[in-house]
């Protein structure tokens, strides 16, 4: 089924246009990068094209792949028009971004009325599969040259922060080794004194 260009930009424009307003400051991008976006925003620049085929492709896998015919379902690009389901989508695009699967699973519940939990765990388990094959996408070769400037910045963020976390597990194994050092030295010198008597 073909997907309406224009309901597709209205997505694309509203996810970066959250990166921006909300999001900038927070996503470790530098001021060139934001400056850039800015500039670029309300065009359609290489950035908003690349995340509009990755956003087309996650959607017609998620009919391919997801049972139940989510995305005929009402699980698609209206859903995706709200403005609460933009704000997950762009987290993707952000440094700590990770989607919610639960603000999709109860943006789609409440937009057709039916608090049904299980119909509701259902959307979820959707949403996940959604956001995966999204996040898929982002990452497949023709998408992530445009989106370089983007996800370079998340991904250098998620490497300092790595580098931080495995700085903290060296500095542990240190401390421990030289607390075995030490008991290592005093077992020898307790082994001398009893080898002596």
């Amino acid at each position: 089924m073909p997907m309406p260009t224009a309901l597709l930009t209205t997505i694309v424009d509203g996810v970066f246009g959250y990166l921006i307003s909300a999001a900038a400051e927070e996503s470790g991008w530098d001021e060139r990068v934001r400056r850039e976006i800015r500039t670029r925003l309300g065009r359609q620049s290489p950035e908003q094209m690349a995340f509009r085929l990755a956003l087309e492709r996650a959607l017609k896998r998620l009919d391919d792949e997801y049972p139940g015919g989510w995305a005929s379902s009402g699980f698609d690009l209206h859903l995706l028009e709200k403005a609460e389901s933009q704000r997950e989508l762009a987290k993707l695009l952000t440094r700590k971004g990770v989607p919610d699967p639960n603000v999709l699973a109860d943006v789609w519940t409440a937009s057709i009325g039916v608090r049904k939990p299980s119909l509701r765990e259902d959307a979820r388990r959707a949403a996940e599969t959604f956001l995966r094959l999204l996040n898929e996408e982002l990452d497949a070769p023709d998408v992530r040259v445009a989106l370089a400037p983007l996800r370079t910045s998340r991904d250098l963020a998620h490497l300092r922060e790595q580098n931080e976390v495995l700085k903290d597990l060296v500095d542990q194994v240190l401390d421990r080794v030289q607390r075995l050092d030490k008991h290592m030295m005093s077992l020898t010198t307790q082994v001398e004194i009893l080898a002596e008597a």
